[in-house]
C-alpha cells in the first residue's frame, strides 16, 4: 500500500492565481513509495483543511515565498519576496490540524520555517544582511547548480533526520535567505550549519520534521537524499498500520 501524501504548493499572485507546484517533490515521494497529490494553499475555510487531513496519510510542506513576519509577531525589516498571508495562514493551520490527527509532516525550506512559526517560533528575515557568514546560504536556484552541495550540516544525535540519513553529517544545497531564529518551545534543533544557523527542527511527541535544504533537488545526483522522503513515507505507513 502506498500512503497518500498531500503536497502543499503556492500560487502566482496574478489574475488567474495559477498554482506553481514543482514536479520534483512528487517524483521524490513516488520513488520513496508514496502516492503524491498537490494541495493548493488557496482556500482558508476550516472545511478545506479538515478535508485535506482526512484524505491524507502525510503532509509535505514545500519551499516558496517568504513568510510574512506579522505571522510571528514581527515587523517587516527588509523587502520580502512575494509573501502570502493567505498561504501562511492555511499552511500553519494545516500543520496543527495534521498534528492533531497524528499525521506525519515534512517541511522543506520554507516548509521548515513554516513549521517553526506555526509552533510559535520566529524567523531571521534576511540571512545575508542580518546573519552575515562565509557559508553560502542564499544561492540562486538554477538547474545547473541547484542539486550541488555547498556546505555540510551536523545532524543531532537521536533525531529523526539522523536516523533517516544514517549519518552525523550530510552535504546539502542551500537556496534560502530566511531561516529559523527563535526555535518554537515544542521543537528541537536537529540540524545545524557550520556557522551555527539552524538547518533542521523537529517535534518531540509528533512526527514533524523540517529541513532547510532541498533534498528533492538533490535526489537524482545524490540518491542518499531520498532518505528524507522515505522517512516520511515510513512514518505514514506506521500510522496507517497502527490505525488498522
Amino acid at each position: 500500500m502506498r500512503p497518500r501524501v498531500a503536497i502543499s504548493c503556492g500560487f502566482y499572485d496574478d489574475k488567474e492565481r495559477r498554482i506553481r507546484p514543482s514536479i520534483t517533490y512528487a517524483t521524490s515521494l513516488w520513488r520513496a513509495g508514496g502516492t503524491p497529490f498537490y494541495m493548493p494553499a488557496a482556500w482558508p475555510e476550516d472545511s478545506w483543511i479538515e478535508e485535506i487531513v482526512s484524505i491524507s496519510d502525510a503532509i509535505l510542506l514545500t519551499g516558496g515565498s517568504d513568510i510574512d513576519p506579522t505571522y510571528y509577531g514581527d515587523e517587516e525589516a527588509v523587502p520580502l519576496q512575494s509573501p502570502s498571508s493567505l498561504r501562511d495562514g492555511i499552511e500553519g493551520r494545516l500543520v496543527l490540524a495534521a498534528v492533531d490527527r497524528g499525521l506525519p509532516v515534512l517541511g522543506i525550506c520554507r516548509g521548515c520555517q513554516l513549521i517553526n512559526v506555526a509552533f510559535g517560533g520566529t524567523l531571521i528575515q534576511d540571512v545575508p544582511s542580518m546573519r552575515p557568514s562565509d557559508i553560502p546560504h542564499s544561492l540562486e536556484p538554477g538547474p545547473e547548480k541547484e542539486h550541488e552541495p555547498v556546505h555540510e550540516v551536523s545532524l543531532s544525535a537521536g533525531s529523526r533526520v539522523t536516523a533517516a540519513y544514517s549519518a552525523e553529517r550530510v552535504a546539502v544545497n542551500s537556496m534560502h535567505h530566511q531561516a529559523v531564529q527563535d526555535v518554537a518551545p515544542d521543537l528541537t534543533v536537529s540540524a545545524v550549519a557550520p556557522d551555527g544557523l539552524v538547518e533542521g527542527v523537529e517535534a518531540g511527541d509528533s512526527w514533524v520534521v523540517g529541513v532547510q535544504w532541498h533534498p528533492e533537488r538533490m535526489v537524482s545526483a545524490y540518491p542518499e537524499h531520498l532518505a528524507a522522503f522515505r522517512a516520511l513515507v515510513s512514518a505514514a505507513l506506521d500510522r496507517v498500520g497502527s490505525a488498522a
